[in-house]
């Protein structure tokens, strides 16, 4: 794994052209869940990908994560996607994988292998190497190498 650094623009969009082509799902999730039901009223990001959501569940471990919690409605809010074109596009609107919505990590899989993830808190985002080839060659986006996660 790797961490990576300036991604946005021109980066961020062919980051998720990529991804919709390859991948199989993408993850939103909620850190903090703390209703216990899921909310109502979904943020606008979520509004927009209605249609692909194909699951939703209180979760305490997720890409880059663990949290203990002692209440069931403290858990993690995670919203599965169907990663395609049309909904990769719906996040195209937002300047990077940061800025989706406040506090969400996000997560790409593909065949169960997690391929890019974010720690939104602390404003990390990492992706696995092998994924991505020469892909960030000729951009000026910052990789270094990361200890396992």
């Amino acid at each position: 794994m790797y961490y990576i650094g300036n991604i946005t623009g021109d980066v961020y969009i062919r980051m998720l052209n990529h991804l919709g082509k390859s991948c199989d799902s993408f993850h939103l999730v909620e850190p903090i869940g703390d209703s216990s039901g899921f909310p109502s009223d979904l943020p606008p990001v979520k509004q927009k990908l209605n249609e692909y959501l194909c699951e939703k569940r209180r979760v305490t471990s997720w890409a880059g994560t663990k949290i203990r919690v002692r209440e069931e409605k403290r858990k993690a809010i995670e919203h599965i996607y169907k990663c395609c074109k049309s909904s990769v596009d719906k996040l195209s609107a937002y300047d990077s994988f940061l800025d989706i919505e406040n506090q969400i990590d996000v997560a790409f899989l593909k065949e169960n292998q997690c391929i890019i993830f974010t720690i939104s808190h602390e404003r990390i985002v990492m992706i696995e190497e092998s994924f991505w080839g020469d892909f960030f060659d000729n951009t000026d986006c910052a990789l270094s190498q990361s200890q396992k996660f």
